[in-house]
């Protein structure tokens, strides 16, 4: 995909330093994010939609994981992926629903409203 900092114009930053923010509200997961994400003033998310590699759902990669899975970092994909496949999905949107987290959710609502 050829992102880098000069290529987008900005700094790309990736670090293992997360922030618990929460729980959901059911499975009892705890909700991670990025420390750098969580101090952001907003968030562009880039990705490439593929199918999940190892299951079939109604939400299974792309924007969503790297949201719900990636800005956790180890820990935050630890955390959701210990409940196996069946509710993956439910508790991604769960994880991605916390208050804390609003820029995010604003970058979600705009997401689906962009043509692809």
């Amino acid at each position: 995909m050829n992102i880098t900092e000069e290529t987008v114009g900005c700094p790309v930053v990736c670090s293992s330093d997360v922030v618990k923010i929460g729980v959901t509200p059911t499975h009892n997961i705890d909700v991670y994010c990025a420390r750098e994400a969580v101090e952001a003033d907003g968030l562009i998310v880039v990705n490439r939609v593929k199918c999940h590699t190892a299951f079939r759902a109604p939400r299974e990669s792309g924007l969503l994981k790297m949201m719900g899975i990636g800005l956790g970092r180890v820990p935050g994909a630890d955390a959701i992926h210990s409940i196996g496949t069946e509710h993956i999905g439910m508790v991604m949107l769960m994880a991605l629903a916390w208050p804390t987290l609003l820029p995010v959710n604003s970058l979600i609502r705009l997401t689906f409203m962009l043509p692809i």
